[in-house]
């Protein structure tokens, strides 16, 4: 439904650590909190995503929602449970916050989507088709240039504060 960007990529990078895990424990997950604004204004609702880099198959990846602030908090579910934070290493960082598109287009009444009296004025929304409400290049690991190191102990602010800037 999303095509282009990589919403699912998210949910993988929290799930791809549970195959190597025993069901009674998981590893040590750190305290994790930052910020995401853009231009210098916060960002609600977008999502910030933590790939590991270089941990092999155990890696387990972390992912956090942002509030009203902006704030967000990160989240490992290494054994089904929810841990708040990440596992302490090296990450590279995503963040994505979509919309669907309120875009319309005129439809003629040949095609197949037309049906008479269920369109008005013969505007449909534009199917499968979203917004990038932050700057598409945050979406993947290989384009946002965002790394972060989660370190034992709390892990606040600093490096884990994003200013995003539009495109």
């Amino acid at each position: 439904m999303f095509g282009k960007c990589n919403c699912l990529g998210l949910a993988a990078i929290v799930l791809a650590g549970l195959a190597g895990c025993d069901g009674t424990s998981g590893p040590a997950v750190e305290y994790v909190e930052g910020k995401v604004t853009l231009d210098g204004q916060p960002v609600e609702g977008a999502i910030v995503g933590f790939s590991p880099i270089g941990s092999g198959d155990t890696a387990l990846g972390a992912v956090g929602t942002t509030d009203a602030s902006g704030v967000y908090k990160m989240t490992t579910m290494p054994t089904g449970t929810v841990d708040a934070g990440a596992v302490a290493g090296d990450y590279n960082v995503t963040i994505q916050k979509l919309a669907p598109s309120t875009d319309t287009e005129v439809i003629s009444e040949d095609d197949p989507r037309y049906e008479q009296g269920t369109i008005s004025g013969n505007a449909a929304p534009k199917a499968a088709e979203v917004k990038h409400l932050v700057p598409q290049k945050y979406n993947s690991a290989t384009t946002s240039g965002l790394k972060v190191t989660v370190k034992p102990g709390s892990n606040k602010g600093g490096e884990f504060d994003f200013d995003l800037k539009s495109e």
